[in-house]
């Protein structure tokens, strides 16, 4: 590390000390009507070296002696390249009549004004501005009704990803992910998650493999417009990434690197330290009997814990200990693109490495990008784009035991139990193990190698009719070690001699795509455009696993120094999917536009009878700015109305392995047998699922119908949307006959709606010769419910419930009614509205639901001469966090000797005390003294500055700019949890908390 750090530092140091010669320009800027430009953009090409005009729209500006060339630029003006030079006069053109931004649909482009769909397109800087362990990560914020939450602050976990409402319960819910025209595989690969009561199923991404430095833009496809020509992948939206490529010119290179620390995002979690715990814990055990005093009580607790050398109490601050202040994180990249008018080519290597605020956790990744495109002729043109990465991740260890937990110990386990002594892990009274030994001796790691190619070829058949071939692969394999240390205190192979485990895992996706395109403009007003394809996508996946015990010293750790062999499975799946599809866009006298798409899917993943379904869209715009008795509103830029409906599909069906309703979602029609019943030595295999010819694929219909309005040469810019979203033949279990030899099955049985409102604006309040200031806020807010269930009937798991009418997020529990004052006994709400002190008496209701009434971002970016500033402020406002967390440390004494929040100490103690914390007594039964309810369920509203950047261009070193980036700085809640972010569903159980990180680093292009 300190020899990167020199390296660094001597390369900004050698860049300083070349300051170049600079030569005089200025000039006047004017649009195509002869006023006057204000704000313009005036850069030396190649450089970082500009100004903006003035309100005169005149310029003067020192460049580089050897840059000759200026670029011009404006939001809503064409830009324009110009000889360098004295007193120049430049016209810009008005870009709100040629309107050429397009948007990237996977399939091709499509010109933004003629784009009927809705879509949000993310650019490179916004993924860049954050320091993130993945691209999903950076999503957050910046696209309305795209709503992100990470599940686990582990370096490299997933980001769980909703676009407009869940869309399924016991299907996909997440959107489909293509890279450079490449559908690719996303989600967790790995094996080793979970054990008991204990997941983190989402601390492995196997989106953290793409590097986002090298990403130019994400555009997040959302209503059925844009998404319908995906057909059965599509029902939950379509994230379509376009890496960087070549640009015309010199050689250009890029170096960036940065380096930071990490620490918890907030403190509001709190747990007793040993004053309070022994006050606590000391009338908890007076109250349970069998005492006479409290001394006595507080007497048998000392008693209970270990004592130094002279015979006093211990004092070990766990959560201290538990979590870092200094976790390191730091990244290296470089980059050339450049090329001529015939071949252009991008090339990148990139390093990054992160550490988890909690020890024995960290991810690092090596990346590769080459993207090249060559014009062989006008006619013939193909290319290559190349992503490769190998990604290593070190993880808490979790399934050794229910309490190897980290971020579980820390909170439960009292100052009182030591968790080390003189540096020495220790066997712990509390609890059966201490995860300190286990960091120490125990490890769990995963290396991920990752491919993802694309190639194609482009012809010209005629004027206007191009044929596109494109082959792609993405190739990923995962390998993963767990070791299990015998000499770990209250470990669950401590007694067998240690175990250690492998696995590997291979997920294998082909995708081939023929497309033939037709561009013609009739009579100069009449523009069509047809696209029809082919697709064939192959994906496969395989796994092994293998576990050991029995070794004859710790140093012994691979499969065959063990004895017991005690784990060997695999497992093989494979899915095909074949498709035809069209794409039909007319546009009269870019005023009228209409768009068609169709698409006809067959998946292997059905029977005969429902192998293959259609899916559609037809939108609609009305560009009324193009109308003659608007042509002389001058400020206007664009007026536009759009509508859209049409249908997609999702067979994105779920595996369940739970013992009785198994179900292999790649093959949910087939009738299957298992392998593994086995005994006495015998081999046997099982019924896994019933045949079911009457599956079929959940399909949805999506209404959306929007506005867009821009004014002042886009300085002004906003959209306003309304969406429906009806979801049909729902995945469901239903009661089957016991004659099958199955109680239940899958049946496609329910169906739900998600409606909602999206608002973007944007705009430009300020530009001056020396500051600009740019504005970009985003609101969504989605309602779901749901319309159909089997038989009408309510679906019941623990406090969630699934009921017609109702939100399919909807928290279920007891309602809490305080605490009886004379006696200090918990009470709950009867059905009649009476207050119950049991819970068999009790009456459960919807309490809220763990979906967001609204969520979006600001973002401001101030940029004065050298410096800039930008800050993205994320909310989240409106859901409820039923949170099993909380609920362990505010129990009463009815998890025994766990340490509890300090809330605990509000306790009720005398009759006529007013409190709402019952009378703590040790060892009450948790189902019936605190038993999930309102008192646990709270607001997870919470704003939070998701990234602040603020960096510093040196003028006499052009293309240098310094920077300072934080990420997750400030969090605004009244959540008092580990972290108000805790993922879609809102059930935190002792999740790895998100962390703040503050980074300081450099960009240099020459």
């Amino acid at each position: 590390m300190k020899k990167l750090i020199m390296i660094l530092t001597c390369i900004i140091a050698s860049v300083g000390l070349s300051v170049a010669q600079t030569t005089r320009v200025s000039g006047t800027i004017l649009d195509d009507t002869g006023e006057t430009v204000i704000g313009a953009s005036v850069v030396a090409k190649g450089t970082t070296v500009g100004t903006v005009t003035d309100i005169d729209g005149n310029f003067s500006l020192n460049i580089p002696s050897d840059k000759k060339t200026l670029v011009i630029s404006l939001i809503g003006m064409k830009t324009k390249e110009v000889a360098a030079g004295t007193d120049l006069k430049i016209i810009l053109e008005n870009d709100s009549k040629l309107m050429d931004e397009v948007v990237v649909t996977g399939y091709g482009l499509v010109k933004k004004a003629t784009f009927t769909g809705s879509a949000t397109t993310v650019q490179s800087k916004a993924l860049t501005d954050i320091t993130s362990s993945s691209v999903d990560k950076a999503l957050q914020g910046n696209s309305a009704g795209l709503l992100t939450q990470a599940a686990s602050g582990q370096p490299g976990a997933g980001q769980r990803i909703v676009v407009r409402g869940l869309g399924s319960v016991n299907a996909g819910t997440e959107p489909l992910w293509i890279v450079d025209g490449v559908p690719i595989a996303t989600g967790n690969f790995g094996q080793l998650t979970s054990t008991g009561e204990t997941t983190y199923s989402d601390n492995s991404n196997a989106l953290a493999g793409i590097n986002p430095n090298d990403i130019e833009s994400i555009t997040v496809l959302k209503d059925a417009s844009a998404t319908s020509i995906y057909g059965a992948r599509a029902a939950n939206g379509v994230v379509v990434v376009t890496t960087k490529s070549g640009i015309d010119g010199k050689t250009r290179f890029s170096l960036s690197s940065n380096y930071g620390w990490s620490r918890r995002a907030t403190n509001n979690f709190k747990v007793m330290n040993k004053a309070q715990y022994t006050e606590y814990m000391t009338e908890a055990l007076f109250n349970s009997g069998g005492y006479s005093s409290l001394d006595e009580a507080q007497q048998d607790l000392f008693d209970t814990f270990p004592k130094d050398a002279n015979g006093n109490s211990y004092n070990f601050n766990w959560m201290d200990r538990t979590y870092r202040n200094d976790a390191p994180t730091y990244s290296f990249d470089i980059s050339a693109n450049g090329g001529n008018a015939k071949t252009k080519f991008f090339v990148s290597a990139g390093y990054f490495n992160q550490e988890g605020i909690l020890e024995a956790s960290a991810m690092n990744r090596i990346s590769n990008k080459f993207n090249i495109t060559h014009a062989y002729s006008n006619k013939l043109r193909f290319g290559l784009s190349s992503t490769l990465s190998l990604t290593k991740q070190e993880t808490p260890l979790t399934t050794s035991s229910y309490y190897s937990n980290p971020v579980l110990a820390s909170a439960i386990i009292p100052a009182l139990d030591p968790g080390e002594i003189d540096g020495v892990p220790t066997k712990l009274t509390v609890l059966s193990a201490n995860f300190l030994a286990n960091i120490k001796y125990n490890y769990a790691n995963s290396r991920t190698y990752r491919v993802i190619e694309s190639a194609f070829v482009e012809y010209d058949l005629l004027e206007g009719l191009t044929f596109k071939t494109q082959w792609g692969v993405d190739f990923m394999q995962v390998n993963e070690a767990q070791w299990d240390d015998p000499r770990v205190p209250g470990n669950t192979a401590s007694t067998l001699g240690g175990r250690a485990t492998r696995t590997g895992g291979e997920s294998l996706v082909w995708n081939i795509t023929n497309t033939l395109n037709y561009n013609k403009v009739f009579d100069k007003v009449h523009n069509l455009n047809v696209m029809v394809g082919q697709e064939a996508n192959d994906d496969s996946y395989r796994y092994q696993i293998a576990a050991s015990e029995g070794f004859p010293t710790p140093d012994f750790q691979e499969l065959t120094a063990g004895a017991n062999p005690v784990t060997a499975e695999s497992d093989y799946k494979h899915v095909r999917l074949f498709s035809l599809f069209t794409r039909v866009n007319y546009a009269y006298d870019n005023k009228y536009i209409l768009s068609t798409s169709f698409r006809r899917d067959g998946s292997s993943r059905f029977s005969k009878d429902n192998l293959y379904s259609n899916f559609w869209s037809v939108g609609g715009q009305w560009r009324m700015s193009q109308e003659n008795f608007l042509q002389n509103v001058e400020w206007l830029t664009n007026l536009g109305l759009r509508a859209s409906y049409g249908t997609s599909g999702n067979s994105d069906v779920t595996t369940f392995t739970t013992a009785g309703s198994e179900l292999d979602g790649r093959h949910p029609a087939l009738g299957l047998y298992s392998g593994g019943a086995n005994y006495n030595g015998v081999s046997g295999i099982y019924p896994l699922q019933m045949v079911n010819n009457d599956l079929k694929w959940e399909s949805t219909a999506s209404f959306n119908v929007g506005v867009d309005f821009s004014a002042f040469n886009n300085r002004l810019s906003t959209t306003l949307e309304f969406y429906n979203k009806n979801t049909t033949d729902l995945l469901f279990r239903v009661p089957v006959s016991s004659t099958t030899g199955f109680t239940t099955a899958m049946r496609n049985v329910g169906s739900m709606r998600n409606r909602g409102v999206e608002w973007t604006i944007s705009g430009v309040p300020v530009v001056t010769k020396d500051f600009e200031w740019t504005v970009s806020f985003n609101i969504s807010h989605n309602k779901n419910k749901v319309t159909e269930l089997y038989g009408g009937q309510d679906i019941i798991t623990t406090n969630r419930i699934k009921r017609e009418g109702e939100d399919v997020q909807s928290i279920y529990t007891y309602e809490w009614a305080g605490v009886d004052p004379d006696d200090g006994a918990p009470m709950w709400y009867a059905e009649d509205g009476s207050k119950v002190k049991s819970i068999s008496k009790a009456n459960r209701r919807i309490v809220g639901s763990a979906a967001p009434k609204y969520f979006g971002g600001l973002t401001n970016t101030f940029k004065y001469k050298g410096f800039d500033l930008s800050a993205l402020f994320y909310f989240n406002q409106g859901n409820k966090i039923s949170d099993q967390t909380l609920a362990m440390v505010n129990a009463f004494g009815a998890r025994g000797l766990w340490n509890q929040s300090p809330d605990v100490l509000n306790r009720w103690q005398k009759p006529g005390d007013i409190t709402d914390v019952p009378k703590v007594i040790y060892g009450v039964s948790p189902s019936v003294y605190a038993p999930m309810s309102t008192r646990y369920v709270y607001d997870g509203s919470f704003i939070r500055l998701r990234n602040l950047n603020i960096g510093y261009t040196l003028p006499n070193v052009p293309g240098l700019r310094i920077y300072f980036q934080g990420t997750n700085l400030l969090t605004f809640t009244d959540y008092k949890g580990l972290d108000p972010e805790v993922g879609i569903n809102g059930d935190p159980w002792f999740g790895y908390p998100v962390a703040k990180t503050m980074t300081f680093g450099f960009n240099y292009n020459f």
